[in-house]
C-alpha cells in the first residue's frame, strides 16, 4: 500500500526573464516540496534537481542534431547517508533556484524543443522503493516591460500602389496573443479616376530558423496561412481579423530556435476595369497567452543588517532538515 506521496508547488506558474541577459540574471524560481506521509517514514536523502535541455533534429545535406543541457543544478535538502525519520502528515520544504540571464526560453516545435523541469528524489532505505516526481517549468522571456510608455509598438504604414492609390494602415500595436483580434484601420485615397477597392485579405507567414551554435548548420522553415478574406467597397474602414489560437508557434528568439512572423495585407483594386493586387508587408509579434504576472516585481529597500554576510552557492545548496514546516 502506498504510504507516501509528494508534490512540487511553484510560487508562480512561469519564470519570466526580463530584459537582456545581464538584466535577467538571478531570476528566482521559488516553490515548495510537499511530502504527504500516512505514517512515520524513514528517508536516507532528499534532493531536487533543476534541469534544462535542448533537443533539436532536422535533415538537410545530412542529419543535424542538438542535445545539450543548458542548466543542471542540484539542491540537497537531506544529505545522503544522514537519514532521518519524518513525522506522519504533511511536511513542506521551501526551495529556490537562481537562473542565469542568458538561458533560452521554453520552446516546443515539430523539429525540437527547449524544456525545463525539476526532479525530486526521496531516497528510502534499501528495502523500500524510492519516491520520484517531476515538475515541468515554463520559462518565458520578456524583452521589455509590458505596456511600457517608452516602447512604441504601434503600426503606421503609408504606401502608394502603381501611382493609382495611397494606402494608409494603422494599428495600436504589432504584438498580439493567439486568439486576439488585429484591428487594422485602413484609409484609401485614389490618385486617379476609375480606381476602387474590391477585396482585402490577410496572410500570416511564419519563419523558423533552426541552428547549432558555433557551426554553419542551419535550416529555415517557412509556411503561411490566409486567415481573412473579405469583399469591401468603402475607402476607410476597420479590418478586424481574429488570430486562430492553434495556427502557428509563438515567436521566440534563442540561439537554437528562432521564430518570427510577418503579416501580408493583400488589397485588390479595380483599375480601369481590371483587377490588380497590391501587397503590404509588416512584421508582427505573435505570443501565446501571457501569465498572470509578467510584470517586474515591486522592489523595496533592504537594510544592511538584513543582508546575508555570505553569498549562497547556486550549484548545490544544503538545507537543514529542521526547516521542514507542517501543513494543516
Amino acid at each position: 500500500m502506498k504510504t507516501a506521496d509528494c508534490d512540487i508547488l511553484l510560487e508562480k506558474s512561469a519564470l519570466v526573464l526580463h530584459g537582456c541577459a545581464s538584466e535577467a540574471a538571478g531570476a528566482a524560481l521559488r516553490g515548495v516540496l510537499v511530502l504527504r506521509l500516512k505514517k512515520e517514514t524513514k528517508v536516507k536523502s532528499i534532493r531536487l534537481q533543476l534541469e534544462g535541455r535542448v533537443q533539436i533534429a532536422w535533415e538537410s545535406d545530412r542529419i543535424y542534431t542538438v542535445d545539450e543541457t543548458v542548466i543542471d543544478n542540484v539542491l540537497t535538502i537531506i544529505r545522503p547517508n544522514t537519514g532521518c525519520v519524518l513525522p506522519k502528515g504533511n511536511t513542506v520544504y521551501e526551495f529556490e533556484f537562481r537562473f542565469p540571464g542568458d538561458l533560452p526560453e521554453t520552446v516546443f516545435t515539430p523539429c525540437g524543443q527547449i524544456k525545463y523541469h525539476i526532479n525530486a528524489v526521496i531516497e528510502r532505505p534499501h528495502i523500500f522503493r524510492d519516491i520520484y516526481i517531476q515538475k515541468p517549468i515554463l520559462v518565458r522571456r520578456q524583452p521589455y516591460l509590458i505596456n511600457s510608455d517608452t516602447i512604441d509598438d504601434s503600426l503606421n504604414i503609408s504606401q502608394i500602389y502603381k501611382n493609382a492609390a495611397n494606402v494608409q494602415i494603422q494599428a495600436p500595436t504589432r504584438s498580439y496573443m493567439f486568439g486576439e483580434t488585429i484591428p487594422l484601420h485602413i484609409t484609401l485615397s485614389y490618385l486617379m479616376g476609375n480606381v476602387s477597392i474590391c477585396r482585402i485579405a490577410l496572410r500570416l507567414v511564419q519563419t523558423m530558423v533552426l541552428g547549432i551554435p558555433g557551426t554553419s548548420g542551419t535550416k529555415k522553415l517557412q509556411q503561411w496561412r490566409e486567415i481573412s478574406n473579405n469583399a469591401v467597397s468603402c475607402n476607410e474602414f476597420i479590418f478586424n481579423t481574429r488570430l486562430p489560437e492553434d495556427i502557428f508557434q509563438p515567436a521566440c528568439s534563442t540561439k537554437y530556435i528562432e521564430t518570427t512572423h510577418e503579416a501580408i495585407l493583400i488589397i485588390s483594386f479595380t483599375i480601369n476595369g481590371k483587377v490588380e493586387c497590391g501587397y503590404v508587408t509588416f512584421g508582427i509579434n505573435l505570443t501565446c497567452k501571457r501569465e498572470e504576472d509578467e510584470s517586474l516585481p515591486t522592489y523595496t529597500p533592504v537594510k544592511a543588517e538584513d543582508a546575508s554576510p555570505k553569498l549562497p552557492s547556486y550549484t548545490e545548496v544544503t538545507i537543514c532538515t529542521n526547516q521542514g514546516l507542517s501543513l494543516r
